[in-house]
């Protein structure tokens, strides 16, 4: 597969459409062109550090980003 850049937004919308469990990982991936290793990677990341959107430090850039 082609190497590609993905910006954090759209690696977010990517995995939540996998969690939503509406699509098979396999048609998402082929969706997107991006290999089931790489969402999984992504996905581990999400589970792993989303945490770190609710802490307070970061609402504060949120709001001042809206």
């Amino acid at each position: 597969m082609k190497r590609r850049k993905w910006c954090s937004e759209q690696k977010l919308k990517i995995v939540l459409e996998g969690l939503s469990g509406q699509i098979e990982i396999s048609k998402l991936c082929n969706k997107y062109q991006i290999s089931q290793p790489l969402y999984y990677q992504w996905r581990e990341q999400l589970l792993h550090f989303g945490h770190q959107a609710f802490e307070t430090k970061n609402k504060r850039a949120v709001v001042l980003a809206q």
